[in-house]
């Protein structure tokens, strides 16, 4: 009937955030476990990589840009909505194609990534949930321009993975943009997302296999093992730990 995905876990882990076109039209919920209906936070249209603020207080998303709902051309604003509900309100307006991570309290860190205009590099910058863009951080070279990367910061804040390009391989970085590390998962490729586990001592990855998707889990001397294979489609195999 809808199409849901689960973008982020609120902190008392008793709910989550989904981006669902049950109304018709993409926009952000709110999904308490034990209840079959989701509470609307943003109805008007696509509202797309919502994130729990590190505080727990408010959502923060990208808002339709000004040629219109994403995947159109043009720069995006990054919004904020009370997790209680409410009017949005805009931070800053970032560039077209950007992905927005947040840490967990008590870091109070969340950082924008946002491909450079020739599509080589990705700028990864700082913001505060309440006051806006920060500093820029630290870039990096795709490996690709066809918009297959991702960028997640660690929970407590002090680390970066990111992954250039489906072909991997995953990177971690510092806050100011020293690699750290490379990792290579054994035995597979085409990498969509990896997202730290909440110790942020391992990764949950999503990869690519004939007719879906599966869900791994990694340490960061390459080891994986498979948790969920998921048939059928691609995008919903998104993982977040609680």
């Amino acid at each position: 009937e809808s199409s849901d995905t689960v973008a982020d876990w609120a902190p008392d882990s008793k709910s989550v955030i989904l981006v669902s076109n049950c109304s018709g039209k993409y926009g952000i919920y709110k999904q308490f476990l034990d209840k079959d209906m989701a509470e609307p936070l943003v109805t008007h249209g696509y509202d797309r990589d919502p994130h729990m603020s590190p505080n727990g207080k408010s959502v923060i998303y990208l808002g339709p840009g000004e040629n219109g709902p994403w995947p159109t051309k043009g720069s995006e604003p990054v919004m904020r909505v009370p997790i209680s509900g409410g009017p949005s309100q805009r931070l800053f307006t970032a560039s077209s194609g950007s992905l927005l991570t947040c840490a967990r309290s008590p870091s109070d860190l969340c950082a924008i990534g946002e491909p450079t205009e020739d599509g080589k590099q990705l700028a990864v910058s700082a913001f505060d949930p309440m006051k806006g863009r920060g500093p820029e951080l630290f870039r990096f070279a795709l490996g690709s321009s066809d918009g297959n990367w991702r960028v997640n910061i660690s929970p407590d804040g002090t680390r970066f993975v990111a992954l250039p390009s489906l072909a991997g391989p995953i990177y971690i970085f510092s806050l100011r943009g020293d690699l750290l590390q490379q990792v290579r998962l054994k035995g597979w490729n085409r990498l969509q997302t990896a997202i730290w586990a909440a110790d942020g001592k391992s990764l949950f990855v999503t990869a690519d296999i004939r007719g879906g998707a599966v869900v791994l889990h990694g340490d960061l001397q390459g080891n994986a093992h498979a948790l969920w294979e998921y048939t059928g489609g691609t995008g919903e195999a998104l993982v977040h730990p609680s």
